[in-house]
């Protein structure tokens, strides 16, 4: 328990078992995809000290490693001042700044790739 406690993500406990929450495992599970042709990606940017045991580079290089084409987006730089403007991200405050930056990104991202082909 202290090693868990460490690192920040203390175990929940149940019928004797410590449970940790599932972003330990991966902020984004883009490793869940294995076996997809075709994987979009929507993550947010995990901080450089995040503890996970797949880290979304690992992710999304095995999926593509395994013949997987993968598109990976994640808060551009816009978006990310949107995002940091609003405060907290555990805040229930930074939900509308939050969805009005992904909603923006989104329309920028369609007009710069367009929408046929890959989507």
């Amino acid at each position: 328990m202290a090693t868990t406690a460490a690192f920040g993500t203390a175990p929940v406990w149940f019928e004797g078992q410590p449970y940790i929450d599932g972003g330990y495992h991966s902020s984004d599970n883009a490793d869940l995809a294995a076996g997809c042709r075709r994987v979009l990606v929507l993550a947010l940017k995990a901080p450089a000290w995040a503890m996970r045991l797949v880290s979304l580079e690992e992710g999304v290089a095995e999926l593509r490693a395994s013949g997987a084409e993968v598109e990976l987006i994640q808060p551009d730089d816009e978006a990310t001042a949107a995002i940091a403007a609003a405060g907290n991200p555990m805040s229930p405050a930074v939900f509308e700044p939050a969805t009005r930056a992904g909603r923006a990104q989104g329309l920028r991202v369609v007009a710069q790739r367009g929408t046929s082909g890959w989507w």
